[in-house]
């Protein structure tokens, strides 16, 4: 418990640094809490990362644009704003068919169709889909580039998301 933690911190038989102390803390924290039931900790830390993904996705907004902005740095025509609109085009296109998505998850937990299960599966690829030819229609460009370009896109993406979400779940942890 806390009490013996700062007893051997002030004896001198720990000498943890800063942020050691201030994990072990929360550490402490967290299994004073939540000792008899761990469901209902991992259910609240579910939660508060839940509610920080609208946060996460807003972030990810014009980090999305510079990734574009990066991947079509040798065309001087299109400015991060152009970058920018577009990656506001995509992503309420992506929330609109997510919102659909979701909807059909209802409809298919009340149901259990499996035809809906493909519908979604075939929905979630079509914003991707919806990605490369938005991607191809507005920076005009072949198809074999723009395919390698959505890739790398894709990629540099999932990099970032990785990275967001880790920041999230770290600071999500000291909620």
């Amino acid at each position: 418990d806390k009490a013996s933690y700062d007893s051997a911190l002030r004896s001198g038989a720990r000498n943890d640094g800063w942020l050691k102390r201030m994990l072990i803390y929360k550490q402490i924290e967290i299994n004073e809490r939540y000792k008899n039931d761990p469901t209902r900790g991992i259910t609240d830390y579910s939660n508060i990362l839940l509610h920080s993904l609208p946060q996460m996705i807003f972030l990810l907004l014009p980090l999305f644009a510079l990734m574009l902005k990066l991947l079509y740095i040798r065309r001087k025509e299109y400015y991060y704003v152009n970058h920018a609109i577009f990656s506001l085009h995509f992503y309420i296109f992506a929330f609109i068919l997510m919102l659909v998505i979701f909807g059909l998850g209802e409809v298919n937990e009340a149901l259990d169709w499996s035809v809906i299960a493909w519908i979604e599966i075939a929905l979630t690829a079509g914003i991707f889909f919806y990605l490369y030819k938005a991607m191809r229609r507005f920076y005009r460009q072949r198809r074999a580039k723009t395919i390698g370009k959505f890739l790398l896109l894709f990629l540099m993406f999932v990099l970032i998301l990785a990275l967001l979400a880790i920041v999230f779940i770290v600071f999500s942890v000291f909620k």
